[in-house]
């Protein structure tokens, strides 16, 4: 009990000694504005207004125990942006401390359990969610997860680790995938009766299933943003290589890393497209694990896979418009991760084990505390991710803003002309741009200047081609490009 009770101790103190600077940052306009500030169901605090969150949904997402706890700051303390990360930081000091109690009952051994849980506490992958004041629908989310597995595994919960797993879903509907998690560790791990385990994680699929139905209802995304169908595959996988980049060099994280999937699809390696080779490194990895045969190794890594598959790109989703990948999105699929650290150190053990461990940590902990400065404010935060992504049109127009409010002109024209190149860099941009010529030709020809029009449809179809030479089978390109030509037959 004693030792439970002191590594719960270095949990909390890791967790705020990494993070509390977040307490200083104020609220950003990257959602905070939109979902926190400006959101007045949550901001002033009134009873209609906490009523209102659970009867609609909010930014095309249904996640009322979210706004919930918005609102009880609010209603509470007011809206001060340190209440908000110190919110933050308390359920995910307690997430934390779950992570270690499930890694315990797995591994059986506390020293290496809380090894574990540091990794997933302290991981530069955490800062966005924990630094973020919105960022508590991940913490939220990641702490009724973690409950829920927590709860599953101790056969008497069994009902209150269902009533996790429905609020995790009213914070995200990414825990969807808890069942699967689930499945992997009872079935396979723990070598549980498969029947039994189905039997009890079928009312959770099926919840999960409806949960699916309604965020694909509630959040379409938008024509084309998650590559063509084909493709899909592939451009999970490129996410997949992404994240355990990130996993083991967490370096260069910003809030828009750009991986759209039309930019992904555009890139070569020696004149092969990327796409075709990403499978290779977790294709490599799988075989690895196949040929070393162990349980445990396998549980994390499917962990790690299965907690992202929903943000992979398989099924479209909003965010793709500005970056498949995320580090908000490794939230819970760091457990896996944690998992297999823990494991290790079981097997491998002295003091060279004990020093790699701390080395390791204390590098992750540097790492997330830096992270964690970028957070501070608008400026410092814009700042930070149109130098990890110059193509950032969303950076660079924010930057331009927040410099305007500051009275700063002239280094908001720089930024504001970095992000119309930045989006002159999107191919589709160059879909944007036929569309706003085949418009002026359009209005050209109404008002009898037929040689203007016909310019312009000349332009639109040479923009068209030229979206065609990066992607053939661009459905928009095609299309337009027909509908131009057509036009400009007719004006001829």
């Amino acid at each position: 009990m004693r030792i439970t009770i002191f590594h719960v101790v270095v949990i909390v103190l890791a967790v705020w000694g990494v993070y509390g600077q977040a307490l200083q940052a104020g609220f950003v306009k990257w959602d905070d504005e939109s979902l926190i500030v400006g959101n007045a169901h949550v901001a002033k605090g009134r009873p209609d207004g906490l009523l209102w969150q659970w009867e609609h949904s909010h930014e095309q997402l249904y996640i009322p125990v979210v706004y919930t706890a918005w609102w009880c700051i609010a209603a509470t303390i007011g809206m001060k942006a340190w209440a908000f990360h110190a919110a933050n930081l308390v359920v995910f000091s307690a997430a934390a401390c779950i992570a270690y109690a499930i890694l315990r009952m797995l591994i059986g051994q506390p020293w290496p359990a809380l090894a574990g849980a540091l990794l997933l506490a302290i991981h530069p992958l955490q800062v966005e969610p924990v630094a973020w004041a919105t960022g508590m629908k991940d913490v939220l989310c990641l702490f009724f997860c973690l409950a829920a597995i927590a709860l599953y595994l101790r056969p008497r919960w069994y009902w209150a680790a269902t009533i996790c797993f429905g609020a995790a879903m009213l914070c995200k509907p990414s825990a969807v995938m808890v069942p699967v998690i689930l499945l992997v560790i009872d079935g396979y791990l723990l070598r549980r009766p498969w029947r039994r385990v189905l039997l009890r994680t079928a009312p959770w699929m099926i919840a999960a299933g409806a949960v699916a139905l309604l965020t694909t209802h509630l959040q379409p995304p938008s024509l084309g943003e998650g590559g063509p169908i084909w493709a899909r595959p592939l451009i999970a996988t490129d996410a997949v290589d992404w994240y355990l980049q990130k996993l083991v060099l967490p370096m260069d994280l910003g809030i828009d890393p750009g991986r759209r999937p039309n930019v992904v699809l555009s890139w070569h390696v020696l004149g092969i497209p990327w796409v075709a080779l990403a499978w290779m490194i977790p294709a490599a990895i799988a075989g690895i694990l196949v040929y070393l045969k162990r349980p445990v190794l396998t549980v994390g890594a499917l962990i790690f896979v299965v907690a992202l598959t929903p943000m992979l790109g398989l099924q479209p989703f909003d965010f793709q418009g500005y970056s498949t990948v995320a580090a908000r999105y490794a939230s819970l699929a760091l457990l896996g991760p944690a998992l297999i650290a823990a494991w290790c150190l079981t097997r491998w053990k002295g003091r060279g084990a004990v020093l790699t461990a701390l080395a390791v940590l204390c590098a992750l902990a540097i790492g997330s505390s830096y992270q964690t400065t970028y957070w501070h404010d608008n400026v410092t935060l814009f700042t930070h991710a149109s130098d990890v992504n110059p193509s950032s049109a969303a950076a660079h127009f924010n930057l331009a803003c927040v410099l305007i409010a500051a009275g700063d002109q002239s280094d908001a024209e720089i930024q504001k002309a970095a992000a119309f190149r930045a989006y002159l860099d999107d191919p589709e941009a160059l879909n944007v741009l036929a569309r706003l010529g085949v418009q002026k030709a359009e209005e050209a020809e109404a008002d009898g200047r037929k040689q203007e029009a016909r310019e312009d449809l000349v332009n639109a179809i040479e923009q068209y081609a030229e979206r065609l030479k990066l992607d053939p089978t661009n459905a928009e390109a095609l299309r337009g490009m027909k509908d131009a030509q057509t036009a400009l037959r007719k004006v001829d």
